[in-house]
């Protein structure tokens, strides 16, 4: 019984830091829009489904673990959302590409 337990514990902190990480990063739901959001799912996937039914790492760990990703990304954002890097379409490139040809 103490197996289910924790891995219910394990799993609703899961899904608790789930959401918060979807709140405070002003998303709707959890589709990812971008390719950052695509890899934070994924890793924050892989963290609660590596972790859920290995007893060796005590609800404290993994709630550490949950707290270091949920900085990491919120990190992430941060400084996504002040180094602005130029975007270049592939439009933009075939367009200069056509017109050095004439």
């Amino acid at each position: 019984m103490e197996l289910y337990y924790t891995a219910i514990v394990k799993l609703s902190l899961g899904f608790i830091c789930l959401i918060f990480q979807i709140n405070l990063l002003g998303k709707g739901n959890l589709a990812p829009s971008s390719a950052m959001d695509q890899v934070q799912n994924y890793v924050l996937g892989g963290i609660i489904g590596g972790v859920i039914y290995n007893q060796d790492i005590t609800i404290l760990q993994f709630f550490l673990v949950l707290v270091i990703w949920t900085i990491v990304v919120f990190t992430l954002k941060f400084l996504k959302n002040i180094i602005v890097l130029p975007k270049i379409s592939l439009m933009d490139d075939l367009w200069v590409l056509l017109s050095m040809v004439k």
